[in-house]
């Protein structure tokens, strides 16, 4: 089926047109039209590539009508994203999610990606933006390129969470676990001690870890009960001389959350938010670290991110 018979009167377009360009180079075509830091193209752009592509005039009103026909969709702005307008103009209808054989998966982690994201690095993935020449794992640390994916996407994170300027953000790789000997090292300084609040299995392997390097205090551990409840604050055997007080706000395999943010004094507190991250406002001023595993609500496993508090980030008492 060509994209004319779906649109009825409409005059021949692209998808019929024998000197048409291929499927590949309208990717690139339309990436360079595409609304900046996006993958989507107005439709009134969409129709003029289709005209200069055709024989005739292609009007915005007769596209607009056919793309709304069968079902493709629109962002906010009533732009159409390019993985989507290329699968209907060469191809039918663009493929729902059910057709793709994915399945949704609920498990703790890694979590299921966007299914617009999937469809925007597939588009790009030979040649990032349409512009690089690149994939984007071929592209240099030290690229203009890659300069600004880590830019944009710190600057997202801030806005997301409204992450206070005197906070550093940091991106590491090695997921949160990785974490479990960084915070040690860098925070125990010459005190040589910490507090751990161990609540689940999670917080249970940071307090463990940290063995490794200084004398590392459960100042409360539920692991009795099979790790079901968080002991009473009245409870905790808090040490004010040490370096820092750990928890693990939610911990997924035993199902525990803190429902609020412990009062620890002037120790510093650190925070593991792996699996609740971005699904509520984080007081970051109450906490000297905060950090996550990426892979459940962020973006693939593999990675960590870490919010420091300017200074903690000095290293005076690495």
């Amino acid at each position: 089926e060509t994209c004319s018979s779906r649109c009825g009167s409409a005059p021949t377009c692209a998808a019929e047109t024998p000197a048409m360009v291929a499927p590949v180079d309208l990717h690139k075509i339309l990436g360079e039209l595409a609304t900046p830091g996006t993958r989507t193209v107005s439709v009134r752009k969409l129709a003029q590539v289709l005209t200069q592509l055709g024989e005739s005039a292609f009007s915005e009103h007769t596209l607009s009508s056919a793309l709304t026909a069968d079902g493709v969709k629109r962002d906010d702005r009533g732009g159409v994203s390019i993985e989507d307008f290329v699968a209907w103009a060469f191809g039918g209808s663009a493929p729902a999610k059910e057709d793709l054989g994915r399945v949704w998966n609920f498990s703790a982690g890694p979590s299921m990606m966007p299914l617009e994201v999937l469809q925007t690095m597939h588009g790009e993935f030979f040649n990032y933006r349409g512009t690089s020449g690149s994939c984007v794992m071929e592209l240099s640390h030290r690229s203009k390129e890659m300069i600004n994916i880590t830019a944009e996407c710190e600057k997202d994170f801030r806005d997301l969470l409204n992450v206070p300027t005197e906070y550093k953000v940091v991106f590491q790789q090695g997921g949160a676990s990785g974490q479990f000997a960084a915070i040690p090292m860098n925070m125990m300084g010459t005190k040589g001690k910490a507090d751990y609040l161990v609540t689940g299995r999670w917080g249970e392997l940071a307090w463990k870890e940290c063995e490794k390097f200084g004398s590392s205090n459960a100042a409360c551990i539920a692991k009795a009960s099979k790790y079901t409840h968080i002991p009473k604050p009245e409870e905790w055997t808090l040490d004010p001389g040490a370096a820092y007080v750990h928890y693990c706000v939610n911990e997924t395999v035993h199902g525990v959350e803190f429902n609020f943010i412990p009062a620890v004094g002037d120790v510093p507190l650190v925070a593991d938010v792996s699996s609740n991250i971005m699904s509520r406002p984080i007081e970051f001023r109450k906490h000297a670290v905060v950090y996550a595993g990426i892979q459940k609500n962020m973006g693939p496993a593999g990675l960590a991110t870490t919010v420091i508090r300017e200074d903690v980030y000095s290293g005076k008492d690495r």
